[in-house]
């Protein structure tokens, strides 16, 4: 297929669809006349734009805009620059190209590459395009980098990657609702023609199901002529060499010059083609020889390998051979290609010269070198490739180690802290409950002794009333009534058990010191209890702590108040309740 025209013309749309996708926010006077030349790009409007672009100040431009402008200058011959000093602008340009001008700049570089047969060259840049539309989520750019891919694929003769490369850009735009109709057609076309190449007509019919009227719109465009090729193609591979089907399928496109010089290349390259059906083509080319030529590119790329096709096969006159030779000056200035090696193949079949078959063999030598530099090319491509594969694979299982490692350590952690909530929550409803009967108790114990402190003031007052007064038979009731609260204020709620005043080795008055200090009484409160002196006190808690198996840190009060705990009766006497 004419690969060549198809790449241009979506380089050509590439570079007008991304020239209008985004704005940059520089406040530079030139940009809005920036913007105005790309819509009217975007229009077509050439005149317009011819008109537009000479009055902006181009010196002043910065290097994206220029860059734009160089664009543009590089599609609508804008100046009188040539194509070589706009691609030289244009090279340089790609240290500085903005989002909105990558995919075109770097597309219309691949496609001057193409156009010229440097595949390695253009290989890069259509391959740097593919990275870059991946990375930033344009399906239509996607699919377009894609295409131009395939296409130059197809045309270093890699046709398994091109078709595996098309498919992908085929698959992409089925899911996509953003891609037009004619993306869709040139997508289906370049498919069906690689399934066709590599001999999967099998395939192709899924492709061409509904192209029942593919021929009604050979002159729409380039995209109707290629669909109306490769159904003809396609009708005649299922003619399985049945005259009438063959001539039927070459007869429905004899209307368009094009798709019938297109259909009989593929036509006359079947060996077991009818001769009444090389025949037909012979006398087509012979008539209409002229009309044909009119179209060198594709009488080139077509025409010529079918007269060779046929030369193989039939007698020819000397007006076709005299067609062939004049092509020689033009085939000249071709770059290496296909086309120029199926001129080669053309003119030696028809002139059946050894001279002709040495250059159709050094041609072919040529290629073949040629292809093996891009078959080395290719191999350090996936070389590099696949060591990226093993790099990428490396990297990503070292991220799920440490993934797994982070979640582990994660779930450790999470464990850490909800044990460590659940002691904490433990910990303070046991203060809480502790705090609670401390306040209890101190509770108890301050309305105790206050009830014993003021029985002892008291109990000193009455005495100083005896003392003073004469005695009589109110004071001998008074004095039963002091003895009796004497002895209320040294009975305590608890005893100490004999088996601890032997394992402590205790006397009775220790004994007793460490009762009143188990309910918290002073040392001179407990001096005023047992009637006898502070000092004394003093040494008998000396001899406690002696004798009391106290930590370093505790006092003799906690010890007494722990005893006090332990041994105390569950129901307390009423009388030391009752005393406040």
């Amino acid at each position: 297929m004419n690969k060549r025209l198809i790449i241009l013309v979506l380089a050509f749309l590439g570079s007008i669809a991304t020239a209008h996708s985004q704005k940059t926010v520089k406040p530079l006077s030139l940009e809005q006349g920036v913007r105005n030349l790309k819509k009217l790009a975007e229009v077509g409007d050439q005149r317009e734009l011819a008109i537009q672009f000479k009055k902006l100040d181009i010196e002043n431009a910065s290097c994206e805009q220029k860059v734009s402008l160089d664009l543009l200058d590089f599609h609508y011959n804008l100046t009188s620059s040539s194509k070589v000093d706009l691609l030289r602008k244009l090279k340089s340009g790609t240290s500085c190209v903005g989002d909105s001008d990558f995919f075109a700049l770097h597309t219309t570089i691949g496609s001057y590459y193409y156009e010229r047969a440097l595949y390695d060259s253009a290989y890069f840049e259509f391959y740097k395009v593919v990275e870059w539309t991946q990375g930033h989520g344009d399906t239509n750019q996607l699919v377009l980098a894609l295409s131009n891919l395939a296409a130059l694929y197809s045309e270093m003769n890699w046709k398994e990657e091109a078709l595996s490369v098309a498919l992908k850009a085929y698959s992409i735009a089925s899911g996509s609702e953003s891609i037009g109709e004619l993306t869709m057609l040139y997508l289906e076309n370049n498919v069906s023609s690689l399934q066709m190449d590599l001999g999967y007509f099998d395939q192709v019919e899924d492709f061409l199901s509904d192209y029942s009227s593919a021929y009604e719109r050979m002159g729409d465009g380039d995209i109707y002529l290629l669909r109306a090729v490769n159904a003809a193609r396609f009708k005649i591979w299922k003619a399985n060499g049945r005259v009438g089907n063959v001539l039927s399928a070459l007869k429905e496109v004899a209307s368009s010059p094009r798709a019938f010089v297109m259909t009989a290349f593929f036509a006359s390259g079947d060996t077991a083609a009818p001769l009444p059906v090389l025949e037909f083509m012979y006398n087509e080319f012979r008539v209409h020889q002229s009309v044909f030529a009119k179209d060198t590119s594709t009488f080139i790329s077509f025409g010529l390998p079918t007269i060779g096709n046929l030369a193989a096969r039939l007698k020819i006159d000397e007006s076709l051979r005299q067609q062939v030779l004049a092509y020689d000056s033009y085939v000249g200035r071709l770059p290496l290609s296909s086309d120029r090696l199926g001129y080669r193949l053309a003119k030696a079949l028809v002139f059946k010269y050894s001279d002709y078959w040495e250059e159709y063999l050094r041609e072919q030598q040529a290629i073949d070198q040629r292809d093996i530099v891009y078959a080395r090319i290719q191999n350090r491509i996936l070389d590099e490739f696949n060591q990226q594969i093993q790099s990428d694979r490396k990297t990503w299982n070292r991220i799920q180690r440490q993934r797994r490692v982070g979640l582990t350590l994660i779930l450790l952690s999470a464990l850490v802290l909800i044990t460590a909530l659940l002691v904490f929550i433990r910990v303070r409803l046991k203060f809480f409950r502790a705090l609670r009967e401390f306040k209890i108790l101190k509770l108890d114990n301050d309305r105790l002794i206050k009830a014993k402190v003021s029985q002892l003031s008291y109990i000193e007052e009455l005495n100083s009333v005896l003392s003073s007064s004469e005695r009589g038979q109110w004071q001998e009731k008074l004095g039963t009534v002091i003895t009796k609260m004497k002895s209320g204020l040294t009975s305590s709620a608890f005893e100490i058990p004999e088996s601890v005043f032997k394992k402590y080795d205790l006397t009775p008055t220790e004994s007793k010191v460490l009762i009143q200090l188990a309910y918290g009484y002073s040392n001179s409160e407990i001096a005023q209890l047992l009637k006898i002196s502070k000092s004394y006190i003093h040494n008998l808690r000396s001899k406690l702590r002696a004798k009391l198996p106290l930590k370093p840190d505790e006092e003799l009060e906690d010890f007494a108040a722990a005893l006090r705990k332990s041994y105390e009766p569950t129901t307390k006497p009423a009388d030391s309740r009752t005393s406040a």
